[in-house]
């Protein structure tokens, strides 16, 4: 029997390796797509574009724009060759409608300062992971390979709470949470590592990411649920969005003066 590693290894064969000179150009083409396609869920968008930066040292983040917008949003991408299969979920994560979509309409807002640029993990990530999980119920994994590259991150955050609660909690050692990764990912061993060193170095900050999704997904099932047939995708994204970075725990209160001004101008 093959390894999860082996299965991934050939899924990113099958589903094809963008060489290095590509991988900056196939990004934007996502994100392109990203955008033009948002408008189905979306009624409100940054005002600030987001680019697309080759990074030699491997990329996969966002850094937001400049407050005073002379500075777009950018998603840092590696430039060499990639696997087809990961490059989807990775651009709605870190991109459209992911980080950029969030934090540069935070910076667009008319709030405090410490709300426009204010970076709570459990939102800023939950978000990240709510707009992977939104671009798979908008249909935007049109292959059968993007859509196993999404599964491969699903299963990604999931073994980051193992991960972290086994080395936090549990008292597991370097090399359990590493050969963990390995095995219930189909990481390489290097990539492992870095996994178990990140999460050993930031106790919580991987856990944040889930938590934070599954709150806006709960809080999403009660605004359909209270509000029935006045639910609107796109009026709840704009109370979401329109707030800035916001703790977790605050989040209620938007979602209740929103499902609250939403019945009285139904």
């Amino acid at each position: 029997n093959e390894s999860l590693q082996q299965l991934f290894g050939r899924v990113a064969i099958d589903g094809g390796l963008i060489p290095g000179p590509n991988v900056k150009p196939t990004y934007e083409a996502i994100i392109d797509v990203a955008e033009q396609a948002a408008v189905e869920a979306f009624d409100i968008f940054p005002t600030s574009d987001v680019v697309v930066i080759e990074d030699p040292g491997g990329g996969g983040y966002y850094i937001g724009p400049s407050s005073d917008g002379t500075r777009p949003g950018a998603f840092y991408a590696g430039n060499s060759q990639q696997p087809w299969f990961q490059m989807r979920s990775l651009a709605y994560h870190e991109a459209v409608p992911g980080h950029h979509t969030q934090i540069a309409i935070a910076m667009d807002q008319d709030l405090p300062m410490i709300r426009r640029i204010s970076r709570s993990t459990g939102f800023i990530e939950g978000w990240a992971l709510y707009a992977e999980r939104l671009a798979w119920e908008l249909g935007w994994h049109d292959d059968p390979y993007s859509d196993l590259g999404r599964l491969q991150y699903e299963a990604l955050r999931a073994a980051r709470l193992v991960m972290d609660t086994g080395i936090h909690s549990m008292g597991w050692s370097f090399d359990q949470a590493a050969q963990f990764n390995q095995e219930n990912i189909g990481a390489s061993l290097g990539s492992s590592q870095g996994a178990a060193g990140r999460y050993s170095v930031w106790p919580g900050q991987a856990t944040a990411y889930m938590v934070g999704m599954l709150q806006i997904l709960d809080e999403r099932q009660r605004a359909m649920d209270e509000l029935g047939a006045h639910f609107e995708l796109k009026a709840f994204h704009r109370a979401l969005l329109s707030n800035g970075s916001v703790p977790l725990t605050l989040l209620d209160e938007v979602v209740d003066r929103y499902i609250a001004e939403t019945l009285a101008n139904p």
